[in-house]
């Protein structure tokens, strides 16, 4: 009896999970353990190391805006391979870098690596490989920064105790090269067409035509609902970072230890993890509306369970907030858009969307820097978000359509 082959989609999923595991899980997700470290050891202030942030959410944020003019239908992985390449080596120059300009520079290259690497090119490429079960193939490759996040972020607790932070970025890129080149180079390919293969799923050719019914992205420009949700973008991403980018720093401040913060991060990381998956059949069965609020009053409890964050149980609801509020970049907005505008439109809008997304990211770690240092504190920063994030839901519960009037 012939043995069935494993459809090479997933062999692709399982390529762009790795990757996601270690350009997101490490160089962008580990990045708030390197704070207080990189701030003491230098002699730098908070929000001047913060500003790290800053400047890698302003290259994304760049490279995102623009990404329907740089992605090509045949240069995705091309540009994949190059991104990988340059980003673990100047992910290992933080190692050997004193400056905090340099510091800067090294952040707005990866930044630009990392936007053409992860996200944005791994959605397209999913696209390509699947008409059916997308969501779950984005879902499982979108789980790889959770899964890295929680590994790394634990060993890197252990790491920046014993061996301080520049052997901890060598270690991080070693991981990073030896997990994602193989995988960009190897496992991804760009489309089934390529390898003699279908589409996973593909439907007839009158079925295939209704299923990619939508609007134009001139169309879709045109529409006060995509403004309102590209403004929601921006205090998104204000929110999520103001939460997540803090967490590390603030929890060591309220009399945690680097390793237990480190750890916490981690576990955060496993309920991500799962979390993408059990959001993308949240999505599935109760529809964008329903599943975009949920995803926002998620993350409102997370900022609120950081104020509190001296509390166990408040610990508990933070990890379980984290499982569900810090997706919009990577499920909410991916699947949310092309319910609601169709698909044809997706590629020109998303980049877009993304770039105001990494704006609001941008911004925040800026706008908390400051706060801690004039109030040594960062509970101002917890308590603007939530109060963002409570009209934020609002908003979404009004501008998008109920499951019955989605595009399918």
């Amino acid at each position: 009896m012939e043995k069935k082959k494993i459809y090479y989609g997933w062999i692709t999923v399982a390529g762009c999970t790795m990757i996601m595991a270690t350009a997101m899980g490490i160089v962008f997700n580990c990045a708030s353990l390197f704070i207080k470290p990189i701030a003491e050891d230098l002699g730098y202030s908070r929000s001047a190391v913060q500003m790290i942030s800053t400047v890698f959410n302003i290259g994304n944020m760049a490279v995102s805006f623009l990404a329907g003019k740089i992605f090509t239908e045949n240069n995705i992985v091309k540009l994949m391979k190059v991104s990988i390449l340059v980003m673990v080596c100047c992910y290992f120059m933080n190692s050997m870098v004193s400056s905090i300009y340099l510091f800067y520079l090294i952040a707005l290259i990866n930044s630009v690596c990392m936007t053409l690497l992860t996200t944005m090119p791994i959605s397209f490429i999913i696209n390509n490989w699947f008409y059916e079960k997308g969501g779950l193939a984005l879902g499982l490759a979108s789980m790889g920064s959770g899964i890295g996040s929680a590994i790394f972020s634990a060993l890197s607790g252990v790491w920046l105790t014993t061996m301080g932070w520049r052997n901890t970025y060598r270690l991080l890129a070693l991981f990073v090269a030896v997990i994602a080149i193989p995988a960009v180079f190897f496992l991804v390919k760009l489309r089934p067409q390529d390898m003699g293969l279908e589409p996973y799923g593909k439907k007839a050719e009158g079925q295939q035509a209704a299923q990619n019914t939508g609007m134009s992205a001139k169309e879709v420009r045109k529409k006060p609902v995509f403004w309102i949700l590209v403004v929601i973008a921006g205090l998104l991403g204000i929110s999520m970072s103001a939460m997540y980018g803090n967490i590390a720093p603030h929890l060591s401040d309220i009399g945690y230890s680097t390793s237990f913060s480190a750890n916490v991060l981690s576990v955060g990381m496993v309920a991500l993890t799962g979390g993408k998956l059990l959001l993308g059949r949240i999505f599935d069965k109760v529809g964008v509306r329903n599943g975009f609020a949920f995803a926002c009053l998620c993350l409102f409890g997370g900022l609120v369970a950081m104020l509190f964050a001296k509390s166990w149980i408040a610990l508990a609801f933070l990890i379980i907030s984290m499982g569900f509020g810090v997706s919009f970049g990577a499920v909410c907005f991916p699947l949310m858009l092309p319910a609601v505008f169709g698909k044809d439109s997706y590629r020109s809008i998303i980049g877009i969307v993304s770039a105001v997304l990494a704006l609001g990211s941008a911004v925040a770690p800026s706008i908390s820097g400051w706060i801690y240092d004039s109030f040594g504190t960062y509970n101002a920063a917890f308590i603007g978000g939530a109060v963002i994030m409570a009209a934020v839901t609002v908003i979404v519960w009004l501008v998008l359509p109920k499951k019955e009037n989605e595009i399918k």
